[in-house]
């Protein structure tokens, strides 16, 4: 055997064996990868052969008890099968009319091949191609890989949101039991540990599917009627909630509500309509010119608005200004910052400004989204505070919010019925009005 420290290049004789040692100058803890790769000169031919290793950085005695103790595997949650068809009972009333159901949205179900594909790891192929395609195509191809491309994403997010409700289940040794509901008539009460955290996450409005202990074949769906803290009341049927013994155990499945998904998949099959798709989703320089990128930065007292927010520096004016005037109207307009820079306070500016009519123009209507029910509310509640009417503001609601996790000072600017106890969902007209 040859030494490690021997001089390279080395002329190595078949059979003979070679101890190489490598060593490497970590800078942080943890892991590190690297690729160590050998390369020979058989009779003149170049040969190359790569290893993978891998380093480790840290106490010996953390990693030691980091370690795992086993082999990973894979969760796998097969569904239930019987042999005879189960009997369901539905629960007594339809579900609420939501927009997806009245514009008859369709339904966008997972493919059976990439459904198999995400089973045998086999989908992050399909993923990275589609990402690659979006990064390296012209404008034109461009478009249309993205909807694919999202597509896939919106179901790869799908299928592993059934997994985490699969793992929240209520089966076997983990069957629960109902009790009556207080102050909630035909409603049964269901204890779910770890709801107040969202895990699981059960909505308002949501299907919750309930078997006896050991019959299997007939099923009951549950809607959820009322969320307080870990406790779920639910609407069953007639025949169910008067049959059932209280205490009696159950099995409990959570089923995922696709009318948000589906919704998602609709607005991405609409991208390659949009008259402007190229420019929104992947502006170019051309698509700038001749206009200014930056926003002018003014003083407040040259700036020809009545504003709204006495807070506005001038970075703020300026964006306010551009975006009131129209520059760059061919891309998207992007506020971005730490927090804390006034981003909200801007938004809101230029959302008065076009309610109320800039330096003598009709008002326009404006529709604004938050990616969070809190986000949206604090800027409703700024722009109720900077003079807005329940005229001129309307703040929609999902069914599924409770009354309660809305600010008071906002009810009277959303679509909430008394008569229903519910945020319901407002007719196009209305809106329209």
């Amino acid at each position: 055997m040859h030494p490690a420290s021997a001089a390279l290049p080395l002329s190595i004789e078949p059979g003979t064996e070679v101890a190489l040692r490598v060593c490497f100058t970590p800078i942080c803890h943890g892991l590190c990868r690297t690729e160590l790769k050998l390369q020979f000169n058989v009779n003149g031919t170049a040969v190359s052969i790569s290893r993978y290793l891998e380093a480790r950085c840290g106490d010996a005695q953390e990693l030691q008890d980091l370690a795992p103790t086993s082999k990973y595997e894979r969760v796998r949650f097969k569904p239930l099968t019987i042999s005879s068809p189960i009997q369901t009972k539905p629960p007594p009333v339809p579900p609420p009319l939501s927009v997806g159901n009245r514009l008859k949205i369709p339904a966008a179900f997972v493919p059976t091949v990439f459904r198999r594909a995400i089973n045998c790891g086999d989908a992050e192929e399909t993923l990275r191609a589609g990402a690659e395609l979006i990064a390296s195509a012209d404008a034109a191809t461009a478009i249309a890989g993205y909807v694919k491309h999202m597509q896939y994403l919106l179901w790869a997010e799908e299928v592993q949101l059934v997994l985490d409700l699969c793992s929240f289940n209520l089966t076997g040794p983990n069957a629960t039991v109902l009790s009556t509901s207080m102050g909630k008539p035909g409603c049964l009460r269901l204890r779910v540990d770890g709801l107040a955290e969202k895990r699981p996450s059960v909505l308002k409005g949501d299907t919750v599917t309930v078997n006896l202990l050991g019959q299997g074949k007939s099923v009951h769906n549950g809607r959820a009627a009322h969320i307080d803290m870990e406790d779920v009341h639910l609407e069953f049927s007639d025949e169910f909630v008067k049959s059932y013994i209280p205490n009696t155990k159950v099995e409990v499945y959570f089923v995922l509500s696709r009318g948000a998904l589906n919704v998602f998949h609709n607005g991405i099959s609409c991208v390659q309509d949009l008259p402007r798709a190229k420019s929104l989703l992947f502006p170019e320089v051309i698509d700038l010119h001749p206009v200014n990128q930056n926003s002018p930065r003014l003083h407040k007292e040259s700036l020809p608005l009545d504003i709204f927010g006495r807070q506005l520096n001038r970075e703020q004016l300026g964006a306010v200004t551009s975006i009131l005037d129209g520059v760059a109207r061919r891309v998207p307009y992007v506020l971005f910052g730490p927090p804390g820079t006034g981003k909200t306070t801007t938004l809101v500016e230029v959302v008065m400004q076009c309610a109320r009519g800039k330096r003598g123009a009709p008002k326009l209507r404006v529709l604004a989204c938050a990616p969070t029910n809190t986000a949206a509310d604090v800027m409703c509640e700024r722009m109720v505070h900077g003079g807005l009417s329940p005229d001129e503001l309307y703040r929609i609601v999902a069914f599924s919010r409770s009354r309660s996790d809305v600010p008071p000072a906002l009810v009277k600017y959303t679509n909430y019925d008394s008569a229903q106890d519910a945020f319901v969902d407002p007719e196009l007209t209305q809106l329209l009005g």
